[in-house]
């Protein structure tokens, strides 16, 4: 590195962690990361005619926006301690063009916490710092302007490449999915208990199950293994049988924000199998089944 191209800042660095529980990463868990005006400057700028800048074909002004996004949002997993640093997917919009001469802060705040990913808020600012030569560069930025905002997803990969469990990090989504598990599981032994004529044929056969005599554990645990399938491969489909099995379809969409197909699987074979036994209920009772918005 040549003179003239020596940097002069200090890198981007984290400037305030909060996370509600050591060793867990829970919602509302935050970061910052601020980078100095420099860093900018010195990746735009040619160090001296006929050089290129260093930042050349990696696109700064792009690229520092979201990587600070980044680090914050790692930052505020605890990814370096925890190995959650990985970026999968995100979803943001730039809203102004960053600046070459003043410093910005990225804030990352989890969103949603899911089985084997982690979904984290973002936000980038610029502005003016007071100039007083006590305040430190970090500081909050006056007269702030946004530069990014949107979503990241965040993984922690094993050795073959692929998205691995975050049980040891949180028990959220586990509760949420074995609270599925066993109320669909129930609901299920419930159709065989109380309704020993009639069996879950229409039901399987909606789903394209075998219809053949099953415990309630192994007709929820096939339905919710045929929905996950059917939420990545056939989705219309699938809210098609939705529709004709009568599930309500508040109720469905509510499942389907939960954002892990393991837990809107479990859910969503909850709420056929729920849905089944009110029918069975009514015909039982001699009265009509009650329409999925009454129930």
């Amino acid at each position: 590195m040549t003179p003239e191209a020596t940097p002069n800042f200090i890198a981007p660095q984290v400037v305030e962690c909060v996370r509600n529980e050591e060793n867990r990463v829970t919602p509302g868990d935050y970061a910052q990361v601020c980078a100095e005006a420099g860093l900018m400057a010195w990746l735009s700028a040619a160090p001296r005619p006929g050089v290129e800048p260093p930042g050349r074909g990696t696109h700064p002004m792009s690229g520092l926006p979201l990587g600070i996004a980044v680090e914050a949002a790692i930052a505020a997993v605890g990814g370096k301690a925890n190995g959650l640093c990985i970026l999968r997917a995100m979803d943001c919009s730039y809203e102004s063009p960053a600046p070459l001469d003043a410093p910005m802060w990225s804030r990352a705040t989890v969103k949603e916490v899911g089985l084997r990913h982690v979904k984290v808020d973002v936000e980038v600012h610029c502005g003016a710092t007071s100039g007083d030569e006590k305040t430190p560069a970090y500081a909050p930025p006056l007269n702030k302007r946004t530069v990014l905002r949107g979503t990241l997803v965040l993984v922690r990969v094993g050795d073959g490449g692929n998205a691995t469990s975050l049980a040891d990090l949180t028990t959220e989504t586990l509760d949420f999915i074995e609270a599925a598990r066993a109320t669909a599981a129930a609901a299920a032994d419930e159709v065989e208990d109380e309704f020993a004529g009639l069996n879950t044929d229409l039901v399987q056969a909606a789903f394209d199950l075998d219809t053949v005599e099953m415990s309630g554990g192994q007709l929820h645990e096939m339905l919710a293994a045929r929905i996950r399938e059917m939420l990545t491969d056939s989705f219309d489909q699938l809210l098609g049988i939705l529709y004709r099995v009568d599930v309500s379809e508040e109720r469905a969409r509510e499942a389907m924000q939960h954002g892990d197909l393991d837990g809107v699987a479990e859910e969503l074979a909850h709420l056929v199998l729920e849905r089944h036994v009110e029918k069975l209920r009514a015909r039982r009772g001699g009265a009509p089944p009650p329409s999925a918005s009454e129930s």
